[in-house]
This record gives C-alpha cells, structure tokens and sequence, in this order.
C-alpha cells in the first residue's frame, strides 16, 4: 500500500519528472521518512516499470529511474535460540494465558498467522491446522487478512498432541472466530502480542530476539535435526528454499565458529 501511494504521487508529476526530481524524492525517503533500502528499492523499481511504459508509448523521452542510484539493502543480522533456550521459553510459557499462542511459535508461524487463526481452521481430527489467515497492522489498524502473506504461506501445518490440547483450552466452548483472544473477547494487538514475548524472555532469563526469529529458530533446529530443505521451507510458508538456506548458512557459520573456539581452548590447554 505504501509503496503504491508513493508512486502515484510520482506519476501525478510525471509531465515535469526528471532524474534530480526522481532522485530527490528517493532520498527523502530514506532521510525523512527512515524507510529502509528495500521498501525504497521496490518503490524505484515500481516507478520505474510505469516510466518504462510510458517512454515505450513516447509520452516521455527517457526514463528517469534508469540513472538513480538504488541504496544499499542492509542486513539484518540473525538470532537464533538453541535448542536448551528453546525448551527454557517453553518451560516459562506453562500456565500463561497465551501459552497457546507461544507454542506455535515453535512451528515457524509468523505471529501474524497465530493472531490470525480461526477456529474452523482447527482440524483436530487430522490434528492439523491449516493457515490462511493473518491479522496485520496497517496505517488504519489492526485488519483480518484472509490472503495470506505469499502464496507459499497458505499452507498445512501438523500438530503435536500438547499443542492441540492448549488451543483447544483457549477455544473452549466457541464455535467461531479467532482461537485467540482477550478476555473481552476481542482480537489480541500484535503489539500486545510482542510485549508478551518480550515479558516471557525476560522471565526466562534468556537473551533477548525479535519475535522474527523464532522463525529462523525454528528453521535452524529443524534443519540441523535432519529434516530436507523443501520440507522446511513449505512448513514456515517461504517463498522459496533460499531464505531457509540463508539460515541454514547462518546456522552452519556460527557453529562452525563455536567449533573454532573449542579448538582454540584445546590448543591453549595443552600448552
């Protein structure tokens, strides 16, 4: 939605639009509005593909975006719980009222998906749930999405037997609408839900990760215990195996360090 509102604003201007105005606007942007490089990539390129058809029907002579110079896509860097932290988050959830909630975040959801979860998506039977779903924040509120994130997102997820038990104690006696609520009966705030995670890391003593990451946790735990890269990718909804195999890597690097480090000790304790 932003990126389309900021290039309609390029396009009213199209008659006047070249490379100073274009690459002005770029770099408001980044300064003033503190966008990041990728949302302000996409925005370029998005102009870009308007200009380019607006120079092949000769309503301009050449396109403005093909001089600007795109910033930089910074990366951010990966946390990633152990397996020990994971069971200890676990071990803390027991009892909250969200505890539910927090379970599937070991299955790779986004926490979107969770808020967004129905309760005719609950097959208890099959002892699955299927996701499709989301509940996201936008410049007008909190909003029900019934179109997942990508196409890849829409997906089936098998449950263990102690994850069903918990949804099913926060559905209760309800026949319909979300699995999880607040007591009044309404959505739970993603933020909300942010500032649980971030109360039960704190209790749990452990070092503190964005709620992202429990994704590229629960990535990183399956693939180190064996599992095949498509069947990871297909259960966290990625668009494509490259993104598990960017955590895959990661994984691999910090362990490969770990193992450095031990060495390093080996080395040291003999002499």
């Amino acid at each position: 939605m932003l990126i389309s509102l900021i290039v309609i604003r390029c396009l009213i201007t199209l008659s006047r639009c070249c490379f100073v105005h274009v690459s002005q606007s770029f770099n408001i942007l980044l300064d003033d509005r503190d966008l990041s490089g990728r949302t302000v990539n996409d925005c370029i390129n998005t102009l870009s593909n308007a200009l380019q058809y607006a120079v092949k029907h000769k309503l301009i002579e050449n396109n403005p975006c093909e001089l600007v110079e795109k910033p930089r896509i910074e990366k951010k860097e990966m946390s990633i719980w152990t397996e020990e932290q994971l069971n200890q988050f676990k071990n803390i959830c027991e009892g909250y009222y969200l505890e539910g909630a927090m379970h599937l975040l070991f299955y790779g959801l986004r926490h979107g998906e969770i808020l967004g979860l129905t309760i005719d998506c609950v097959d208890f039977t099959n002892k699955q749930i299927n996701i499709k779903n989301t509940l996201v924040t936008t410049g007008e509120g909190v909003k029900f999405q019934k179109t997942p994130k990508t196409v890849a997102s829409k997906r089936v997820i098998p449950l263990a037997d102690d994850t069903l038990n918990l949804i099913r104690s926060a559905i209760g006696g309800r026949k319909s609408g979300l699995v999880f609520i607040t007591s009044e009966g309404n959505h739970i705030h993603p933020r909300s839900f942010q500032r649980s995670f971030k109360l039960l890391t704190d209790r749990a003593k452990l070092p503190n990760i964005r709620l992202h990451d429990m994704r590229h946790s629960a990535c990183s735990l399956l693939l180190s215990n064996g599992c095949d890269l498509k069947t990871v990718s297909q259960l966290l909804g990625h668009a494509n195996t490259r993104i598990s195999t960017d955590i895959y890597l990661h994984t691999n690097t910090t362990k490969q360090r770990a193992a450095i480090n031990a060495l390093d000790k080996i080395i040291i304790g003999k002499e």
